[in-house]
C-alpha cells in the first residue's frame, strides 16, 4: 500500500464525525467498515475479530442496509388493496429501480460491499488478512482505518502501523478524559440496556460498571500520544481537540485535509452549523464526585500529554484537579424509586447474561 491513514481514537471523541466528513473527499478510499479493531486484537490483548464476532458484524451490516432513502421507507409489511395496484407508490418504486435510480445505486453499492465482506469473513485473521481488506483502494487514494481501539495497542503495534505503507500517517482526537468517560459510560449503558437503571445507581455501582466494562482505560492518552509521535514522527502525526468540532468545524476539517495533502472539500451545511452530533449519548448529568477516585490519575496522564507538546489539555488538567476535591452527594437508602441503588453490578450482569443463554 502506498498511503494509509489511522485515526487512533478515542471512543466518544468525534471519530464518527470526522470519518463521515472525510469520506466525502474523492481522495479517500473507503471500505465498508469504519472500525476493524485489528490492532486491538494483535497488540492490545482483546479479540473482537473471532469467527462469531465477524459474522455478527456482517449480520449487522445487512440489517442496516436500505435500498431507499429514509423518508421513503415504507416498513416491512403493508396492508394493500388489489384495486390500488398502479398507485403513485408503485410508480415511485419503478423509478427508484430504473437504471440510475436511487434504489439501483444503493443495490449496486450493497453488492460491492458483499465482495469486501467475503474477505472480511474468511480467516485466518493475520497481517495478510488485514492488508487484503484494502486491496480495492486505488494507489493514489488514502486507505483509512478509524478503529477507536487502535490507540490501546502497545509500542510494537504502533511500530507496525507506521510501517504498513510507504506513507502511513496517524491522527488522534483527544477529549477531556472525565467528560469522555462519562459519555462512554452512558453510551455503553445504552448498548447493555442499562441506561434507565443507570439513573438510580449509586456512585459505587456506576464505578463498578465502568471498571467491569473496561471503559476507564480509554481515557488515558499518554502512552498513545508518545508512541504515535515516536514512530510516526511530527510530520506524519496530528493531534486534534474534540472541542474544535463544535467551535470551528470547517477549519478543523481543513487542517485534516491539508495534513493529508487533499484538495479541500467543504462540510455539508446543516442548518446554521456545519458541525453535527453523531452517536450522541443520553442527556444524564454526571453525579457529583463520581470521578474523584480517578481524577488524580487523569491529571498525571494529561501532564504527560502536555509535555509531549499538546497544549490544549491544560484546562482539562484544571478540571481533573476540581474533580479530585469533589465528594459524592449523600445517597439516601430505602426511598424507592428515588433512592440510589447500591447493587453488585458484576454479579447482576452475569445473572442477566446467564438468563439470556438459558432462554429457549
Amino acid at each position: 500500500m502506498k498511503k494509509f491513514l489511522f485515526c487512533l481514537g478515542v471512543t466518544k471523541g468525534g471519530t464518527t464525525w470526522l470519518h463521515s466528513a472525510l469520506v466525502r473527499n474523492p481522495g479517500i478510499g473507503r471500505v465498508p467498515r469504519k472500525e476493524i479493531h485489528y490492532y486491538l486484537r494483535q497488540y492490545g490483548g482483546v479479540d473482537r475479530l473471532g469467527d462469531a464476532a465477524r459474522l455478527a458484524a456482517f449480520a449487522q451490516h445487512c440489517k442496516r442496509a436500505s435500498f431507499v432513502p429514509p423518508e421513503q421507507e415504507k416498513g416491512r409489511a403493508l396492508r394493500t388493496d388489489p384495486a390500488d395496484y398502479g398507485s403513485p407508490w408503485d410508480e415511485q418504486m419503478a423509478a427508484n429501480w430504473a437504471a440510475g435510480g436511487v434504489s439501483m445505486q444503493r443495490y449496486n453499492a450493497f453488492l460491492r460491499s458483499m465482495d469486501w465482506y467475503k474477505g472480511f469473513l474468511r480467516g485466518p485473521v493475520d497481517d495478510r488478512w488485514y492488508r487484503g481488506l484494502f486491496d480495492g483502494v486505488a494507489a493514489h487514494k488514502w486507505a483509512i482505518d478509524f478503529s477507536t481501539t487502535s490507540f490501546q495497542a502497545n509500542e510494537a503495534g504502533f511500530r507496525h502501523m507506521a510501517g504498513i505503507a510507504e506513507d502511513a500517517r496517524a491522527i488522534i482526537i483527544l477529549r477531556d478524559p472525565i467528560e469522555r468517560l462519562w459519555s462512554h459510560m452512558k453510551f455503553h449503558a445504552d448498548v447493555t440496556r442499562d441506561i434507565l437503571r443507570m439513573k438510580v445507581w449509586s456512585t459505587a455501582t456506576l464505578r463498578d460498571f465502568a471498571s467491569h466494562h473496561q471503559l476507564v482505560d480509554a481515557s488515558f492518552y499518554g502512552d498513545a500520544v508518545e508512541n504515535m509521535q515516536r514512530h510516526f514522527g511530527p510530520e506524519r502525526s496530528l493531534v486534534l481537540n474534540f472541542e474544535d468540532i463544535a467551535r470551528r468545524p470547517q477549519p478543523l476539517f481543513d487542517d485534516v485535509q491539508d495534513f493529508l495533502g487533499l484538495d479541500p472539500v467543504d462540510l455539508p451545511r446543516r442548518g446554521e452549523t456545519d458541525a453535527r452530533i453523531i452517536n450522541a449519548s443520553a442527556r444524564i448529568p454526571m453525579p457529583r464526585g463520581l470521578m474523584a477516585h480517578v481524577a488524580g490519575e487523569f491529571e498525571r496522564d494529561l501532564e504527560r500529554v502536555a509535555k509531549a507538546g499538546v497544549g490544549f489539555v491544560e484546562p482539562w488538567i484544571e478540571n481533573a484537579q476540581r474533580h479530585q476535591r469533589e465528594k459524592p452527594a449523600p445517597e439516601f437508602w430505602g426511598m424507592v424509586p428515588l433512592a440510589k441503588r447500591a447493587i453488585n453490578y458484576v454479579a447482576d450482569d452475569r445473572k442477566r447474561r446467564q438468563a439470556l443463554q438459558d432462554a429457549p
